[in-house]
């Protein structure tokens, strides 16, 4: 089994997370398990049957960015393997701190803070700060490798930026109305600042994860019946110079109104087909021109 392009899966990570995060919320609204529209993402989780698809939502979505974690690593081995400045030890810790946030998410699917407040919170530390200090060293490495342009560079640097400030913010916040605040009106206050900040950080490391697709398009599986193989690599991007090419030489001979095949043809099946299926692709299209020609 062969994907030639793997754009879809911070896609999938992200809708997958933000839908779970609405259903979740709507479902606890109308199910009467809440006092007010004003919500920490845990309270959608507390009562059944949230807690069921709590579960069921952060931990599929902690598999899927552990595996958008490995991919990325992959992708900055691969493409950084022949530079001078790989960082490969840098590499192991972003890899090692992103797979400790998805621990964290599984712990936080598991533990519901009504039942277990205390690995609750703990486990969503490490979850959400894990989340954007890992988003944070990532856009910080990518400014060394240089792999995108500068806009997407600055880009993932500034959503990264603001996710980690709105989850600091929030935790300190949390700290304010546990420990200082006395008051209604304190309460109130950094309650309603907690709950603002926490959600537009969860949202802010979704979006952050969107920033991939551009680099998961140069990114192919290709399944192995030994584990010891890499199922990773880089996409062969000759063959889109290939159809481009082809098709310049058949401007140029004027054998455009007589080729069997439409254009949209020869620009897709390249990327998309296998290695056996493109030479004969290529063997047609050459005999084609060959009798053309004669």
């Amino acid at each position: 089994m062969e994907v030639q392009d793997l754009e879809f899966l911070p896609i999938l990570m992200a809708v997958w997370t933000f839908c779970g995060f609405i259903i979740l919320y709507v479902l606890t609204i109308l199910n009467g398990h809440a006092e007010s529209y004003f919500l920490y993402i845990s309270e959608t989780g507390d009562y059944f049957p949230e807690s069921v698809l709590f579960m069921v939502v952060f931990a599929v979505s902690a598999v899927l960015d552990a595996i958008l974690s490995y991919c990325m690593y992959r992708y900055y081995a691969m493409k950084s393997s022949k530079s001078q400045h790989c960082y490969p030890h840098l590499q192991y810790a972003i890899l090692g701190l992103g797979w400790i946030a998805c621990v964290g998410t599984v712990i936080v699917a598991i533990f519901p803070a009504v039942t277990h407040p205390v690995p609750h919170r703990i486990a969503a530390a490490i979850s959400f700060l894990g989340s954007a200090i890992h988003n944070t060293c990532q856009a910080i490495f990518l400014y060394k490798l240089s792999f995108n342009s500068r806009l997407m560079c600055h880009l993932r640097m500034s959503i990264s930026i603001i996710t980690l400030l709105c989850l600091i913010t929030f935790f300190l916040s949390c700290l304010i109305w546990w420990q200082i605040c006395s008051g209604s009106l304190c309460l109130d206050i950094t309650g309603k600042i907690a709950i603002i900040t926490e959600w537009i950080g969860a949202i802010g490391i979704l979006v952050y994860k969107l920033t991939h697709c551009a680099d998961f398009q140069h990114l192919a599986f290709k399944w192995h019946c030994s584990c010891r193989e890499n199922w990773l690599f880089l996409r062969k991007t000759q063959q889109e110079i290939w159809n481009n090419s082809d098709w310049r030489v058949a401007r140029k001979n004027r054998f455009l109104k007589i080729l069997p095949l439409p254009p949209w043809f020869y620009a897709k099946i390249g990327p998309y087909c296998s290695e056996e299926q493109e030479n004969n692709v290529k063997l047609a299209h050459q005999n084609l021109l060959e009798g053309c020609s004669s």
